[in-house]
């Protein structure tokens, strides 16, 4: 998925698909996922191995199109140079692609993060935009991201607490694999705020992502003791297990997060 710190990328078009591989002592982060592109349509899928549940766990943060689902890489290509532009902070690419493409204006400008004053200051252009054209708060990216599943992982709140307050659902699922709310995006983004403000708008707190992974998942296995809290004062299950049989405590203590290991005993958590 694009919720990841790393990306893998052909380095041309027509290019051998690589071979990914987990193991053990490789196996990460459950959330920081992966996004692959696909050189061309027909070109051959990369080879994907996981071994035992902590592969599958890094596998579950993985967004990887299963071959029925393969978009070209022109079709792509788009949302990856515009994701890559505002990662580097670069307004003028970011203003070149959206006038390229206008139909990532709406992405962009969720995105772009409020912290990031030379690039948004304010919602004026997001507000300008969902004016213009009420539909793009449930808008679809080509990579299968609503509006607010972006602002929600980029740490977007202004953005956010906008697309809410014109009818955007907290409970919309991201229609690619990893099938995902804007609450895990936030959680994986490391986004306590944000996780808040969408549990106040009513998003389930509980919900389970592509693998069975729910925010508190994330939160433990980054060690984000401010996010547990505000998940299990709202409901969270410490217990609930992903599909792995994983429960948010397996994850705390293999990170060695024991601050996170404490409060979720606390909380009845258990092995």
């Amino acid at each position: 998925m694009f919720f990841s710190r790393q990306r893998a990328n052909w380095p041309a078009r027509g290019a051998a698909a690589p071979s990914l591989q987990t193991s053990n002592a490789a196996a990460g982060a459950p959330f920081c996922g992966l996004l692959l592109y696909w050189p061309a349509k027909g070109a051959a899928a990369p080879s994907l191995q996981t071994s035992n549940a902590a592969a599958a766990l890094r596998f579950a943060g993985c967004y990887i199109r299963s071959v029925a689902q393969i978009a070209t890489y022109a079709d792509l290509k788009p949302m990856k140079d515009l994701y890559d532009a505002v990662r580097a902070h670069d307004a003028a690419r970011v203003k070149a692609l959206v006038e390229a493409d206008p139909s990532l204006a709406i992405f962009a400008a969720v995105m772009q993060s409020d912290m990031q004053s030379d690039m948004q200051g304010d919602t004026a252009r997001l507000e300008e935009l969902l004016a213009g054209n009420r539909s793009l708060v449930s808008a679809v990216s080509p990579d299968g991201w609503t509006p607010l599943h972006l602002a929600a992982f980029f740490g977007n709140e202004n953005a956010a607490r906008v697309l809410l307050n014109k009818g955007a659902s907290p409970a919309e699922r991201s229609t690619n694999a990893m099938e995902n709310l804007p609450l895990h995006a936030a959680a994986a983004g490391r986004h306590p705020g944000l996780v808040k403000l969408l549990i106040e708008h009513g998003s389930p707190v509980g919900a389970r992502q592509h693998g069975g992974w729910t925010a508190l998942h994330a939160a433990a296995q980054n060690g984000d003791v401010a996010m547990a809290e505000i998940l299990v004062s709202a409901g969270a299950d410490v217990s609930t297990r992903a599909e792995n049989n994983q429960c948010a405590m397996d994850l705390a203590l293999t990170k060695g997060h024991q601050q996170m290991v404490e409060f979720l005993e606390a909380h009845g958590g258990r092995l």
